[in-house]
């Protein structure tokens, strides 16, 4: 199967594979379906040598296109209100790793997100409990 690359469509970034129908719903769609994933990338402090947090990093898992990086659906999102809806996924997600992991290792580790500026304009409407 060929692969094909994000491209330029009228000044946004295209999701690869995505032609003829509204990217916004395949991501929609993709949210839905539980396509995203988030990677965990430890913070180490310099002078300790120890982690102090982690940073959640969100990638789509594209059936047939593999994992897609940020840069090619992230602007799909933040052209419409949909990113709040990734960010409030994040945040959601994120607790959840974050609360397994404290219970399991009995500390109190730190996560750090990337959220769009646009969440400032919206309010998070998912339980983080």
């Amino acid at each position: 199967m060929k692969i094909e690359p994000a491209s330029s469509i009228d000044g946004a970034i295209a999701v690869p594979g995505v032609k003829g129908i509204s990217q916004r719903a395949v991501l929609v769609g993709a949210i839905a379906d539980n396509e995203l994933v988030l990677h965990f990338q430890p913070i180490v402090n310099a002078e300790s040598g120890l982690v102090d947090c982690f940073e959640a990093l969100v990638r789509w898992d594209r059936p047939g296109f593999g994992l897609l990086p940020p840069d090619e659906f992230l602007p799909v999102a933040e052209s419409s209100d949909l990113i709040c809806q990734l960010d409030t996924w994040v945040l959601r997600e994120s607790v959840a790793q974050l609360s397994r992991w404290n219970r399991l290792r009995g500390d109190d580790a730190t996560m750090s997100t990337r959220d769009s500026l646009r969440r400032s304009d919206h309010q998070v409407r998912a339980s983080l409990g």
